[in-house]
């Protein structure tokens, strides 16, 4: 799936309702020291305002550049983002999403953002996409984060979110205040809200967490959730 329009730049209601910017901004963890994957639909613009000061590796300098990837690196590793001082491997491999993340993989990323997701079998809780993801992250430490889907509260989220080892993450309007007590579910965010979408006796619950997808606004969609996480996690390993 994909967004229906692009955030500006000002993320900090958006950190501050989840307390990413008082961990960034007064604990003084910014993701330091840490490896950070983006697997997206394009290519990252590193020479946007607000990445061209980040460590960015690109896997895939052939492929044109994308402003839903452009989007997502800025919420989590962008220099008003959560994470600003990770080290940002992209990719958007165009021959298959596993070499694209293996490729990630092998850079030593600790976390993977996917603010994608691909299509899912009706019927199918847990798809062989899900059980590579599972195997993967297990057998290769790496903690993976991918968007719900912006389908609508009664469907089952994307593929592979399913997957037991994989945080995946729904959205929530924030108002564009910094205070949690006026937050709502986002009101397409795929949630599973029927009985059977949450997998039954295959895959798992879903969606793990909730965070902000407004952005100020002018963007709004679970691809802008899920890099939020994404950067919060990288703020966690660096306390560690």
């Amino acid at each position: 799936h994909k967004d229906q329009s692009e955030p500006v730049a000002e993320v900090n209601s958006a950190m501050t309702a989840v307390d990413a910017a008082y961990v960034r901004n007064t604990l003084g963890y910014d993701g330091y020291g840490v490896k950070i994957g983006v697997y997206d639909t394009g290519r990252v613009d590193v020479n946007h305002s607000e990445l061209k000061n980040t460590n960015i590796t690109v896997l895939d300098s052939n492929n044109d550049i994308s402003s839903h990837a452009t989007n997502v690196s800025r919420i989590a590793a962008g220099s008003n983002g959560v994470a600003p001082n990770v080290h940002l491997y992209t990719n958007s491999s165009n021959v298959s999403a596993e070499q694209g993340l293996e490729a990630l993989i092998d850079c030593g990323v600790s976390v993977i953002n996917m603010s994608l997701g691909f299509v899912r079998t009706e019927g199918v809780y847990y798809t062989d996409f899900e059980k590579w993801i599972d195997h993967i992250a297990y057998q290769h430490n790496v903690t993976i984060v991918m968007s719900a889907g912006n389908s609508g509260v009664k469907t089952v989220v994307s593929n592979p979110g399913l997957a037991h080892n994989v945080i995946t993450v729904g959205g929530t309007n924030t108002q564009y205040t910094s205070t949690k007590s006026d937050d709502t579910l986002y009101s397409v965010s795929a949630t599973n809200g029927s009985a059977s979408g949450n997998g039954i006796t295959a895959g798992c619950a879903k969606p793990d967490f909730l965070a902000p997808a407004y952005m100020s606004g002018m963007g709004y969609g679970t691809s802008y959730a899920a890099p939020m996480v994404t950067g919060i996690i990288a703020q966690m390993i660096e306390c560690r």
